[in-house]
């Protein structure tokens, strides 16, 4: 059981703008929304392969995610979850809309057991998130 919650915004600026500054895991504490915070340290760019903590509207505590995608000014993404079980992988795609315009689309795939049951809370969460991680973006790149 999976279902996927999307949400996208078009930025005034490239692809690697928008990507370098989505990537550059140091300054998410001066922009990233409060529902989205990077617990612990913060710094240098994220990477493929990496692990990084956040602080999520909702959850008790920092959830753990890995870094699963890195295309440089494509696509970067990020997993976390117990696989099976709830687990959810975080995309998002940076689409050239010309040359000074992006479309940026965040895609959240939710799989595993409960997320049948969870949909419902999940869901309305997941949009909220993702769009207010859109509309920081958006600021942060001016």
């Amino acid at each position: 059981m999976s279902f996927v919650v999307q949400t996208a915004r078009d930025l005034p600026v490239p692809p690697e703008v928008a990507f370098d500054r989505l990537a550059d895991f140091s300054s998410w504490p001066d922009w990233m929304p409060a529902s989205f915070r990077p617990h612990g340290n913060a710094s240098g760019a994220l990477s493929l392969g990496m692990r990084i903590e956040v602080l999520i509207d909702g959850l008790s505590g920092p959830a753990k995610l890995e870094v699963s995608r890195f295309q440089r000014p494509s696509e970067i993404a990020w997993r976390g979850g117990i696989p099976g079980v709830l687990s959810a992988e975080h995309r998002f795609v940076f689409d050239s809309d010309g040359a000074t315009r992006t479309r940026v689309t965040s895609i959240e795939t939710w799989s595993g057991f409960l997320s049948f049951f969870a949909r419902r809370l999940i869901e309305r969460s997941s949009e909220r998130v993702g769009g207010e991680q859109l509309d920081a973006l958006a600021r942060a790149v001016g």
